[in-house]
């Protein structure tokens, strides 16, 4: 049986910090690929990388979200927005940005 895992990497910390904190921590793409290659890197994962299912970034941010709205609190991810917004080799990484 093949597996076929779309992977949409969301890196979330639902810490709440105050509305006023200013500069927002940006990871930038550089940690975004280190992600991806550590998940790629485990051969209990298949992951099929030639189709390309999710074709922009407004769809990625879409299901990135309806999958954590219902995980967590939803205003505890819209706080992180704006999103740091990724595509990686067909993969996307969407990380929160924290104060």
């Amino acid at each position: 049986m093949r597996f076929i895992l779309v992977t949409v990497l969301i890196q979330v910390t639902l810490t709440t910090f105050g509305q006023n904190a200013e500069p927002r921590i940006i990871s930038g793409i550089e940690a975004a690929k280190v992600v991806l290659e550590q998940i790629l890197a485990d051969t209990t994962l298949h992951i099929d990388s030639k189709r390309e299912l999710i074709k922009d970034e407004k769809m990625a941010v879409a299901i990135a979200e309806s999958i954590l709205f219902n995980l967590f609190r939803q205003k505890d991810i819209e706080y992180q927005r704006p999103y740091e917004t990724y595509k990686i080799r067909n993969y996307w990484s969407i990380s929160g940005t924290l104060p």
